[in-house]
């Protein structure tokens, strides 16, 4: 069986992609962007790594509610053949169903991530692409923080739904998820510049103090 290094999942995700999402984070990135929000994913950990398996069950518990699945990390395409096995996976959960979409994030270039995962082109519907990039920064666009970042429908479906991705969905930068998770607070969503200072003033004044702040770098 194959294991995939998993950071978390989250369910209901509202703000990183069509409709409401299920939400993958792996674990491990190679890429390293600065100014990166994640940077709790980067070091891999494959002694906490679960099979691939364990994470379908998982999505399979909430889909019939999810328009869609994004897949974030961390960097997906570092593990190329746990994040194949996850895809085939997705696409056999939703079977037949023509609604339910898979967005997968990547710091990487688009011929780079379809090198590593060659089914990346049929299994994923939308794939946004580069790393991002602290001096290009725009709080306009949706589902990227730098204008770099290339958002490339790869299916029918993928075409209707983001085809017109900033116009549709950059409404959603509006909005920090936050899940809480035993001792962690996690936030969801591709933050404008303040976004985090506001967040932190916020929790603060509700008493909550951040231990770890996984954004400064």
């Amino acid at each position: 069986m194959t294991r995939i290094d998993l950071s978390r999942i989250h369910f209901p995700v509202t703000n990183l992609g069509h409709g409401t999402r299920i939400g993958v984070w792996v674990q491990g990135c190679t890429v390293h962007c600065r100014g990166c929000i994640s940077r709790d994913t980067w070091p891999a950990r494959p002694d906490d790594a679960v099979e691939v398996d364990a994470v379908l069950d998982r999505i399979a518990a909430d889909l019939p509610s999810a328009h869609g699945v994004t897949i974030s990390g961390g960097e997906p395409t570092d593990q190329p053949a746990a994040l194949h096995e996850l895809l085939a996976g997705i696409d056999r959960l939703r079977g037949r169903r023509d609604d339910l979409d898979v967005l997968v994030y990547t710091g990487r270039s688009l011929a780079e991530a379809v090198e590593l995962v060659p089914g990346l082109a049929g299994l994923a519907d939308v794939v946004i692409s580069e790393p991002f990039l602290a001096d290009r920064v725009d709080a306009t666009l949706a589902l990227r923080g730098s204008s770099n970042q290339v958002v490339t429908p790869m299916t029918a479906l993928g075409r209707r739904r983001y085809g017109r991705v900033d116009a549709d969905l950059a409404h959603q930068r509006d909005t920090i998820g936050l899940h809480v998770d035993d001792d962690s607070i996690w936030m969801v969503g591709i933050p404008r510049p303040g976004d985090l200072a506001e967040l932190e003033t916020a929790l603060a004044a509700d008493g909550i103090t951040l231990g770890r702040r996984s954004w400064l770098t």
